[in-house]
């Protein structure tokens, strides 16, 4: 899980949903017999991003992954935010620090609950989960 969240990964419990984000592999669904999910538009890291939404039960799933991770090992159910608006992109507030010592203001105040968008410009795919949904979850 080196590459997942960079230098986060010595504070950090990497996941992923496994499903594609680019609607161009929305015919893997198809090639099953399943309906894909719809396309949504998003904005990560400055660029408008259309994605496959995921499933309810994968949103639900993750949420409930969270909300499990969060309980026993007493992480915050908090996101990054600035001036009250959910952070979207990878910005010092969230990714900071070295190799040799990763930190960053988030996590000085707290931590919480990030995507991969919030560790490096590359990643995009987590900006099909409802991170406003996830800050709803009760420990």
């Amino acid at each position: 899980m080196q590459w997942a969240t960079s230098s986060m990964n010595s504070f950090s419990f990497p996941f992923d949903v496994s499903t594609p984000a680019v609607p161009e592999y929305a015919y893997l669904y198809k090639k099953r017999g399943i309906t894909p999910p719809p396309i949504i538009t998003r904005v990560c890291n400055g660029e408008t991003k259309k994605v496959l939404s995921l499933f309810p039960a994968q949103q639900k799933a993750a949420e409930e992954l969270i909300r499990v991770l969060c309980k026993y090992l007493q992480i915050p159910i908090r996101i990054p935010r600035i001036n009250g608006e959910f952070l979207i992109r990878q910005d010092a507030y969230v990714l900071g620090g070295t190799k040799q010592a990763p930190t960053s203001k988030f996590h000085e105040e707290g931590g919480g609950i990030v995507g991969h968008f919030h560790c490096s410009k590359q990643k995009f795919d987590p900006i099909m989960l409802d991170f406003l949904r996830i800050e709803q979850i009760k420990l």
